[in-house]
């Protein structure tokens, strides 16, 4: 006998994705599947959609016109992000680009392709896009923000730095953008003359060039650098026809003697290239130093006003030879303004120092403050940030002053640095007894460029200590920054500077506190630390917590504690056999106050400092409720291979308490699919868990096909945008053609294709294990936020399922017609059915363009009925011989 109904009430306790082997007794607000679903807020909301930021794209909102040929025409719900001339898409969900053309005329909502090619656009189906790509994988992307308030949207694409708000477009202002190459400042020079040979000729000056040997451009007496060697490039007519580094430096070295004030002179400026170019180099080519520009994963750092950015391919080998080379090391570069409001634009990271340091002369005998033996050296400064180089090399030979003829003063030539950055020129000037200590001579800097200073500074008023092997410039193999706020300084992995491929753990200098500037670009040699270097263990990645930096590699995690120079490296998980944590790559972490959270091999880790402990870390796995899922889904085909794992990248939303994780799932080499972790979810603030939300599909090209998902269904890089005001927003750089889009705006994806939401219940037992339970009907309270293209509610539907037939799907009796009225009011929706299980599972599902909808609440009514009305399955006896398994032998 049936017994009364009794209700089951899920309220807000939901719990996130659960896919583990054991699943017994688990309580059913986990579920099965919990796809594209939000739970922030305590709800089970349907995720938002996204918007193109470099592109348009909008729903067909009426009937398209094909008759005239080659040409299409029809209305769309929002045309402001186009314009004319734009190349455009037409997509259908499911079915990919069916058409595709040029944007024509625009008038008001009526948009004119033409010419056309495809199938005509349907009304509320039909998604009609413009884009403006950056032609190749977003490997990075990040949001700056300046002290003048001004921000810029930074992505690496195919190894050049966009500004993504580049060129606002639309109406209203910024719709829409069209993304500009960021300006480049590196230093350059040209070919002197036409050379005989491919491999050596002279340049118009070499001054900062590094060789490969470290050596640099001589006077009487060689001098090297403990600079890395510079990679340069020959332009020719616009095209590279020599890339990498010089062997050497050759010609006459300047003549002992010197009849002042007769010019000085030099020996020519002759290089030999490290490999042949194309051809030989013709006089006026460019010779740029330090050229950037190769397609490897960028991370992205900010402190001092500047944007620091190590590139994976730092790891890389240098190449040398005719052309652009394959795999070239990318060395670190610096994205600051010239000045407030102005547009920022990359450099070189680091001053190089003067390599030359011409005679000395004196003069005016008796009218001079000068007697002794001195020896000078200046150095570049760059007046922006107050970086300064190392010195150059001293006066060779010293230049002595009396008796015979006393009392002079002294003329210093300097050369310029070819580094626009540079602004200006410091000398420094030893004792008149030479004991090689260097004081500033000049109390402001000199302008940057050649000339002569005459120097009549007596001893007392020289100025401060010329600081040596405190300056030196980064490595060229840095691979990742992270802020070192204890210290004051940037931390940084040098993946390869080590002559036989080691990896350091390397930071820049303190701050100099006399003049009140950070040293963010000085990485004095002796910053170094080893972290069990050379255990077969690759450095990974690093990042700081407010008392120390901590240091990933694949199979351990360290910190390192105190400020430099008081240090001392611990390990947090460590095992030589390595079976510690690790992380999987540079941005496979989040910093929240002092927690870190990051993936590793066995799934999500949350390290916390401070947590219930006096000192030390605490660590738990927060990813256990979904082992089997990422078990199963990360280790499939390529997607298990270290280079695919380090393309993962995680993000934070603060203002949403979401962790956002794109991971290579399903055998694909990019990240497919993003796990989401809900951080805050009760107002205890405990976490509702896991979800896995689909990530936009890159739709493009002129082929009429659904996109691969290797190609198109991926998203390479992922910021959170922290506007000056409004709401944060993760930001995603999707597919292989540089596509951004905006998250968390809309219902649809683009805000014109379809989002699907899916959310089921684990199995489980309404009346206790073993009950039968006859399930009667299910009551919701909604929250409508956005209505479909037609202004009706989104179609939802449920399903139940049960274990002894097959599941049951209704649409759930929704109002019909327009539901303006309705939006955002809880609305009580109540559905009867009839079902009969000892195990349920309960699933809502809806795919839609412009449907968003929250779930506020779900109580589940059903009866127990007597035990004996469960249908058996009756075991029959087995039939045939029982054949035994022959033994085993080697």
């Amino acid at each position: 006998m049936a017994v009364e109904w009794q209700s089951r009430d899920f309220l807000t306790d939901w719990t996130g994705l659960f896919n583990r082997r054991q699943s017994v007794d688990v309580p059913p607000s986990y579920a099965r599947t919990v796809r594209n679903v939000d739970f922030f807020g305590s709800a089970i909301g349907k995720r938002q959609g996204t918007q193109i930021v470099n592109g348009w794209a909008s729903l067909a909102s009426g009937a398209w016109d094909g008759s005239v040929p080659g040409q299409t025409q029809g209305t769309v719900l929002d045309a402001t992000g186009f314009q004319v001339n734009d190349n455009a898409i037409v997509v259908n969900p499911g079915a990919g680009v069916i058409g595709f053309g040029t944007v024509y005329a625009l008038s008001g909502s009526l948009v004119t392709l033409a010419p056309y090619s495809g199938t005509l656009p349907t009304q509320n189906t039909s998604a009609i896009v413009v884009r403006r790509d950056m032609g190749g994988i977003i490997t990075g992307l990040y949001h700056a923000v300046f002290r003048d308030g001004s921000t810029v949207l930074v992505a690496a694409a195919g190894g050049t730095l966009f500004n993504v708000w580049g060129t606002p477009v639309g109406n209203p202002v910024g719709s829409s953008y069209a993304p500009v190459v960021m300006i480049t400042n590196f230093p350059q020079t040209t070919i002197a003359a036409d050379w005989a040979t491919a491999t050596s000729g002279t340049i118009v000056r070499p001054d900062t060039l590094v060789a490969a040997d470290h050596s640099t451009y001589y006077q009487r007496v060689a001098n090297s650098s403990a600079s890395s060697p510079d990679i340069i490039q020959i332009v020719h007519a616009g095209a590279v026809i020599y890339e990498g580094t010089i062997a050497g430096f050759s010609g006459a070295t300047v003549p002992p003697v010197q009849t002042p004030p007769a010019p000085y002179p030099l020996p020519p400026y002759t290089i030999t290239l490290t490999n042949p170019a194309s051809f030989p180099p013709r006089n006026g080519d460019a010779v740029i130093f330090f050229p950037h520009g190769y397609p490897s994963d960028a991370r992205f750092t900010m402190l001092n006003n500047r944007v620091y950015v190590a590139f994976a391919g730092g790891a890389n080998t240098v190449k040398s030879g005719a052309g652009p080379q394959a795999n070239q090391r990318q060395p670190p570069v610096v994205l600051e303004q010239s000045a407030p409001g102005n547009q920022p634009y990359v450099r070189r990271m680091g001053v190089r120092a003067p390599t030359l340091m011409p005679f000395v002369y004196g003069n005016n005998p008796g009218s001079g403050n000068l007697n002794g033996q001195f020896s000078y050296r200046y150095t570049y400064v760059n007046g922006l940030n107050g970086q300064e180089s190392e010195g150059s090399p001293p006066t060779t030979p010293p230049i002595n002053i009396g008796p015979a003829v006393p009392n002079q003063s002294i003329s210093v030539p300097v050369k310029a640095s070819p580094d626009p950055q540079v602004s200006g020129i410091n000398i420094y000037r030893t004792l008149s007894n030479n004991d090689g200590a260097w004081y500033l001579v000049n109390s402001t800097p000199l302008s940057n460029a050649d000339q002569t200073y005459t120097d009549n500074v007596a001893d007392s008023a020289l100025g401060q200590l010329l600081k040596t092997f405190s300056n030196e410039t980064p490595p060229d193999s840095i691979t990742m920054f992270a802020v070192w706020t204890q210290a004051g300084a940037l931390v940084a992995i040098d993946s390869g500077a080590i002559a036989e491929g080691g990896e350091q753990v390397a930071w820049s200098d303190a701050p100099d506190i006399v003049n009140g500037v950070y040293k963010c670009e000085s990485f004095p040699v002796n910053n170094t630390l080893f972290v069990n270097r050379d255990d077969g263990d690759h450095l990974v990645s690093v990042g700081a917590f407010y008392d120390s930096a901590v240091v990933w590699k694949g199979r351990s995690m360290h910190r390192i504690v105190g400020a430099p120079p008081d240090i001392i490296l611990q390990p947090i998980s460590f095992r030589d056999d390595q079976t510690g944590v690790g992380i999987w790559s540079a941005k496979g972490f989040i910093m929240d106050t002092d927690v870190a959270i990051f993936v590793s091999d066995d799934g999500f880790y949350q390290v916390s400092r401070y947590e219930g402990v006096q000192q030390g870390f605490t660590s738990s796995r927060i990813s256990r409720p979904i082992d089997e899922e990422f078990r199963t889904r990360t280790t499939v085909g390529v997607s298990a291979q270290r280079v695919n794992r380090e393309l993962s990248h995680l993000c934070y939303d603060r203002a949403q308490r979401k962790l956002h994780a794109f991971v290579p799932v399903d055998g694909y080499a990019n990240p497919t699919d993003q796990f989401v972790y809900q951080l805050e979810g009760t107002v205890e603030g405990v976490p509702h868990g896991w979800a896995e939300w689909s990530v936009p599909i890159d739709y493009a090209g002129n082929i009429i096909q659904p996109p691969p998902a290797a190609s198109a269904n991926f998203v390479s890089a992922s910021c959170i945008v922290e506007p000056m005001t409004g709401m944060d927003h993760p930001y995603y750089a999707c597919g292989g053609l540089g596509l951004v889009v905006k998250a968390d705006v809309g219902a649809g994806e683009w805000q014109s294709l379809p989002v699907t939401y899916d959310y089921a219940t684990v199995w489980f037992s309404a009346g206790g294990a073993g009950t039968v339970t006859r399930g009667r009907a299910l009551d919701y309270v909604f929250v409508f936020v956005a209505a479909t293209a037609a202004g009706v509610a989104p179609p939802i539907h449920m399903t139940i399922g049960q274990d002894y037939v097959g599941f049951d799907d209704y649409a759930l009796p929704l109002p019909a017609g327009a539901i303006a009225a309705l939006l955002n009011r809880p609305l009580n929706v109540n559905t009867v059915f009839l079902s009969l299980a000892q195990y349920h599972s309960l699933e809502m599902s809806e795919t839609s363009v412009r449907g968003l909808f929250r779930i506020l609440d779900f109580t589940f009514w059903f009866q127990r009925l007597p035990v004996g009305v469960v249908p058996r399955l009756v075991a029959t006896p087995q039939t045939g011989a029982y054949v035994p398994v022959a033994p085993w032998s080697p």
